[in-house]
């Protein structure tokens, strides 16, 4: 936070700065010397302005449009804060032996430099609300693995009607990476590979077309998807399907904490009142912090899927809860079991993929031994399992919504 490495570069250039009578020229005169005061004065007043807008906590209190340019300007290398984030979320299983080890040390040290950014830079905007950003709108990205289009809404799809037509089931998927499609083409996320197949063999009878709206933001935890739900409430969808991808519990916690760390206002006396009870305060440090909210990690998340379900019925909705297994197996494993259990209390219909890449080494299935998103062939096995499970399910799921 204070920035101690970058702040004693500034000083030792600022040192440099000052002038010393060995090395000025004896004829120069008063102009000159006023000149170059004046100039050393600016670059340093400069160097010290980038840095302090570099500071996140700064760029988000000079509002949305600026925070959202700066960010779009920052490097894509990894930085030692997004290597904190990748060593916690998708390499977490290397480490729960409690300490850093040279193996994903060796993993990091293969990454180019110029590989997807783990926090999407140029890709997404600030919100200035509890939900912190979403994907920016209308925009084209290129990647190594093909075009990331966002259309008008700011949802990696194709672009869809303000309004649900007359006999169309309008279904909003929410979730992180995996939903929006990190690291495979437009055309081969397996929301869109699954929507092409419900066209070409549909499964909907009381229905004439089937849409599906990808709403994956990535880097999304549960509570965020509290108010990504309202965002995709504003197109009329009449299904929701819930993403999950494993620590359900612990990436709520995590969340509530950055919240609170943060001072972004809660808009859900639910969650409010669980902060409350942890008593947890922004002047806390991290570790303090989740020390008090883990242990309310399964009612932050209950709070959450109760929220979700309560909007479902409310507009006569059919929610539905699907499990998207991490590709190597670890200790997200262990929570699955009671997300599943508290997405059935708060009324989504289940539909566990878990078992969907078993047979399938991982090096065939992930993006790159750095980066664990699944692959074009990992979202292929999704979208067939889940057009399964959606065909064995039809009476339950979709004639609902028809009613």
């Amino acid at each position: 936070e204070v920035l101690l490495f970058p702040a004693l570069v500034l000083g030792i250039i600022v040192l440099g700065y000052i002038p010393r009578d060995k090395t000025e020229n004896a004829r120069a005169g008063e102009a000159m010397l006023r000149l170059l005061r004046r100039d050393r004065t600016i670059t340093a007043a400069v160097l010290v302005a980038l840095l302090a807008v570099s500071v996140e906590a700064v760029h988000t209190w000079m509002g949305v449009g600026f925070a959202t340019t700066v960010h779009s300007l920052r490097s894509a290398q990894l930085s030692r804060l997004d290597s904190a984030k990748l060593e916690r979320g998708y390499y977490a299983n290397l480490m729960d032996v409690g300490r850093f080890n040279s193996q994903l040390w060796e993993v990091f040290s293969k990454k180019p430099a110029n590989w997807l950014a783990v926090d999407f830079t140029g890709l997404k905007r600030f919100t200035g609300d509890f939900a912190q950003y979403e994907l920016i709108r209308s925009s084209v990205s290129a990647s190594q693995y093909g075009a990331i289009t966002t259309n008008r809404f700011g949802l990696r799809d194709k672009d869809y009607g303000d309004t649900r037509p007359a006999g169309t089931l309008r279904i909003a998927v929410l979730g992180a990476s995996s939903v929006m499609g990190w690291g495979v083409g437009d055309d081969a996320t397996f929301e869109a590979l699954l929507e092409k197949r419900l066209a070409s063999e549909p499964l909907a009878t009381g229905f004439g077309t089937v849409e599906l709206l990808n709403f994956g933001v990535p880097g999304y935890a549960p509570p965020q998807q509290l108010l990504n739900l309202d965002r995709a409430l504003a197109l009329q969808p009449n299904a929701l399907f819930y993403i999950a991808t494993g620590r359900e519990q612990g990436r709520s916690a995590n969340y509530i904490a950055e919240a609170v760390r943060k001072r972004i206002a809660i808009p859900y006396p639910g969650l409010r009142a669980i902060v409350e009870e942890s008593g947890v305060r922004p002047d806390m440090d991290e570790t303090e912090m989740l020390k008090r909210l883990e242990p309310l990690s399964g009612r932050i998340l209950q709070e959450i899927y109760r929220g979700l379900g309560e909007r479902c019925r409310e507009l006569r909705m059919t929610p539905v809860w699907i499990f998207l297994p991490q590709l190597r197996e670890g200790s997200w494993q262990a929570e699955t079991p009671e997300a599943q259990r508290l997405a059935q209390e708060a009324g989504f219909a289940i539909l566990n993929l878990g078992d969907v890449f078993r047979g399938h080494p991982i090096a065939t299935i992930r993006l790159e031994e750095w980066d664990e998103h699944p692959n074009a062939l990992a979202h292929r096995l999704l979208a067939e399992r889940l057009y399964a499970e959606l065909a064995r399910r039809v009476p339950a799921l979709f004639e609902s919504a028809a009613r």
